[in-house]
């Protein structure tokens, strides 16, 4: 796994040496990286903490339990843990990142924030690849050792005996199936990442294709092309001007008042006649009111 760091970084092509279209390719690659190095981060800081739980069981039991059928899967479980945290995924991505800024300084992490000054050569891209392999297959075998180590658990918590003990044991294992599956899934998304790097060094084209510019030379006609096109069935269908003149003869006759004004002219005479007449609210007449005589304080005091 560190074949990513025994090329001198001196020999390394610069960035002004290469074609400008692969500077795409690069940025992109970098930012698949970083986030597959904060995902393994997560994943490596969860798997420490199973691992230390698992460690504590391992040792607290081992001397009473070493004999049991069960057992075996919990020093297996053990085993792959140790072999995988050994692997350092994430440790591989960091110096794979470092060689685009020709540092060795990977636990300086401010090296990364810059722009990138060179570019890996493509063997050795490849080997990474090829050490990624072996971490593929091991994660599949850990995956499938884990669900028989489950169901292991699971048989044995029947029996009721160590029923705490085992329940605990099956809930790691369940734990460490979802971790070991991340990783793997993580590791699947870096070798496609270094794939799809290494053909672009190999054979550079653009990233993806630009939109189409917009003609400034011919008008811009802002009237969407729907109104011609019914302005051309209008002329083959007969039924579309009647159509048309129901529609006219239909709308509703204030309609004219408010064309008027939104004009600004003022309506005829004959217009005016067309009009339908407004109904006017007649007044009515009310007689003066009463004055009232002065109030007596009795029937003042009972409401009258």
């Amino acid at each position: 796994m560190d074949s990513t760091s025994r090329s001198s970084a001196s020999s390394l092509p610069q960035k002004n040496s290469i074609d400008a279209l692969l500077h795409s390719h690069i940025d992109l690659a970098l930012k698949r990286l970083k986030l597959i190095t904060r995902r393994l981060l997560a994943a490596s800081t969860a798997l420490e903490e199973e691992f230390r739980v698992l460690n504590r069981l391992y040792y607290k039991g081992k001397n009473q339990h070493r004999l049991s059928l069960f057992w075996r899967h919990v020093e297996e479980m053990r085993r792959f843990c140790l072999r995988i945290n050994s692997l350092d995924l994430a440790g591989s991505v960091n110096r794979l990142r470092h060689m685009f800024y020709n540092s060795k300084s990977y636990n300086n992490p401010n090296v990364l924030k810059a722009s990138w000054t060179h570019v890996p050569r493509v063997q050795d891209l490849k080997m990474t690849i090829r050490n990624f392999d072996p971490t593929h297959q091991l994660l599949l075998k850990a995956n499938g050792r884990l669900t028989n180590a489950y169901l292991s658990f699971k048989q044995a918590m029947q029996t009721g005996a160590f029923l705490q003990l085992i329940l605990t044991l099956s809930a790691i294992s369940c734990r460490l199936h979802a971790l070991f599956q991340v990783i793997l899934e993580v590791q699947e998304e870096l070798s496609a990442a270094v794939t799809e790097l290494c053909s672009s060094l190999e054979h550079p084209s653009p990233v993806s294709a630009l939109p189409d510019q917009p003609n400034f030379d011919t008008p811009h006609n802002p009237v969407p092309s729907i109104v011609e096109s019914s302005l051309q069935q209008g002329r083959h269908s007969p039924g579309a001007t009647k159509r048309l003149v129901n529609k006219s003869e239909q709308q509703p006759e204030h309609d004219y008042e408010l064309k008027q004004q939104s004009v600004g002219l003022e309506p005829t005479a004959d217009e005016l006649s067309l009009k339908p007449a407004k109904h006017t609210n007649i007044a009515i007449k009310k007689g003066p009111k009463k004055k009232k005589g002065p109030v007596d304080e009795i029937d003042a005091i009972f409401g009258f």
